[in-house]
């Protein structure tokens, strides 16, 4: 069992993992523009905090996990919801491959972060989406001081730059490539506050 599986029942408890999420779906709506009826795939969906948000562009939408048991939690949130254009598979992004221009809007937040090689997913991502279709990635921003602790399970990267992040989408063909500030993430070191910066890149196929 992943600790992403054993943390799936408590995951929303914490106030700033959903406040995270609406800053950055609130984002993707204001600078992806998303159009209505479109088909919607989350990488590393989680419990659906970042697919739910945009379920009003949404056709359909396919929530993708290497938990099982965050799958779980998002299944029973859908299904009390009574939503029945939503469905879940199970997922690894870095060994599976994606399906080839099927979406028209692809997510991925606070992922790339916890993946050996996050450029692969970026050349997956631009095949999964069909023609004019758009990626939004949001993870944090690579700063001088680190937001996770010491040896953090399963982090493997601190953050990302802005120039990497320009520079990579469009070695893997997108274009009208954007980065802004998502969201901001507070945390507290050593009795002090310090904000972090999640950053959105935008690129289209």
């Amino acid at each position: 069992m992943s600790i992403f599986d054993e943390r799936a029942s408590q995951w929303e408890s914490k106030g700033r993992r959903v406040e995270l999420a609406r800053d950055v779906v609130n984002s993707i709506i204001k600078y992806a523009e998303p159009e209505k009826d479109i088909d919607i795939a989350d990488f590393g969906t989680g419990t659906g905090l970042i697919l739910l948000g945009l379920a009003d562009y949404a056709k359909t939408m396919t929530g993708y996990d290497t938990s099982r048991g965050m799958i779980d939690v998002l299944n029973r949130k859908a299904e009390e919801a009574g939503l029945t254009n939503l469905t879940t598979e199970f997922l690894d992004i870095e060994k599976d491959t994606f399906p080839e221009n099927a979406f028209d809007l692809l997510t991925c937040s606070m992922v790339l972060h916890h993946v050996d090689r996050p450029e692969d997913f970026f050349s997956k991502a631009y095949r999964s989406l069909r023609t004019g279709g758009k990626l939004c990635v949001a993870d944090l921003e690579l700063t001088d001081v680190p937001f996770h602790d010491v040896a953090h399970e399963g982090v493997k990267n601190e953050g990302f730059s802005e120039n990497w992040l320009i520079e990579t989408m469009k070695k893997y063909g997108f274009s009208s490539v954007k980065v802004v500030q998502g969201a901001v993430m507070e945390k507290e070191r050593n009795g002090e506050k310090i904000n972090f910066p999640v950053l959105l890149a935008i690129g289209t196929k």
